[in-house]
């Protein structure tokens, strides 16, 4: 039982899903029409469905051995690959000044990859805490969600200690990244 809360939460809590519902959020709180909101989410779709097709040929091409990039030179090509998927969007949003919060979000979601990056020789940084502390601060100034968001970010962190996928330290880390970006998003769009 515990196992399978665990997993859901786990799932629930992944960056593939955090990162387009936390970005349409932010489109739709910045008053994005609904034509810019369905552009936004056009363009997270093709993000998601980027990212999902690529770790599952990595799996069927054997190079991997599970989707969620497990192994040390599994993440970091992932890694990689989220670098490109995140920033290169991100900064084409930046130049325009309706999507402007949304490009600020994907960049900063790169930033979070870049730093997992260049710490990760010595310290597997959570992602899933990295994503979802940025995701919860996208919030600020709403205490509700802020407050609904730290609960289920607290049963991710259980769940990724629980599966055995992270250490306490990982999870401070990433916890530590998504606070850094969520930040700064909030300074970048006053």
């Amino acid at each position: 039982m515990r196992k399978t809360l665990a997993r859901a939460l786990s799932i629930l809590g992944h960056p593939v899903l955090l990162v387009p519902a936390s970005a349409t959020s932010v489109a739709a709180q910045s008053g994005a029409t609904a034509t810019q909101l369905r552009t936004v989410v056009a363009i997270l779709g093709g993000l998601v469905g980027t990212t999902l097709l690529f770790s599952a040929l990595m799996v069927k091409s054997g190079r991997w051995t599970h989707v969620d990039a497990v192994r040390r030179e599994d993440r970091k090509t992932m890694n990689l690959v989220l670098l490109t998927l995140l920033l290169l969007p991100g900064l084409i949003l930046l130049q325009r000044d309706a999507y402007r919060p949304v490009g600020w979000a994907l960049s900063l979601g790169g930033g979070i990859v870049l730093a997992a990056l260049l710490l990760g020789n010595r310290l597997k940084s959570s992602l899933h805490l990295a994503f979802g502390t940025f995701s919860i601060l996208l919030f600020w100034g709403q205490p509700a969600w802020l407050g609904l968001g730290a609960l289920f970010l607290a049963g991710v962190a259980w769940s990724r200690l629980e599966l055995g996928r992270h250490t306490p330290p990982e999870l401070v880390c990433g916890s530590f990244l998504g606070l850094l970006a969520g930040a700064a998003f909030n300074l970048l769009n006053r």
